[in-house]
């Protein structure tokens, strides 16, 4: 069984697919590089089933995009929304539902409108996704 240190990577590494985002494994002190991504833990479910156990996690992924100033900041999260695309947070983590392997299976479960957050002292646009993961 993959650690869970693994399979960040494997997802970090999975949306580092859409050009020019910039993927955190944990939130950092600041966010130097827009558009960026951090992938913060959220929920971990033990199941019991008739074939062993399954582990179901959560994942927030929240995407900044850029200044709430900017009207390309607002396109590209909208962007990462699309089903399909070489932007689309979606077709990123369908290109390999496995993360190489290190889960049984992957998959965004939600997926959050465009918002305003605040980080690192100012006001930024942002998108943010949930993703389910199984493993055994």
């Amino acid at each position: 069984m993959a650690t869970t240190t693994a399979i960040y990577t494997e997802l970090k590494s999975a949306l580092e697919a859409i050009t020019g985002l910039r993927v955190y494994e944990s939130v950092p002190s600041a966010l130097n590089q827009l558009p960026s991504a951090i992938i913060i833990p959220e929920d971990f479910n033990p199941l019991v089933t008739m074939g062993g156990n399954v582990f179901t996690y959560t994942v927030r992924i929240v995407l900044f995009a850029g200044s709430v100033s900017t009207a390309q900041a607002f396109k590209t999260a909208t962007n990462w929304l699309d089903p399909t695309g070489a932007t689309s947070v979606l077709a990123a983590v369908n290109a390999d539902a496995t993360l190489g392997g290190a889960v049984d299976c992957a998959f965004i479960r939600s997926a959050g409108i465009v918002q305003r957050e605040e980080f690192g002292g100012g006001d930024v646009v942002a998108a943010e996704f949930l993703l389910e993961y199984w493993r055994t």
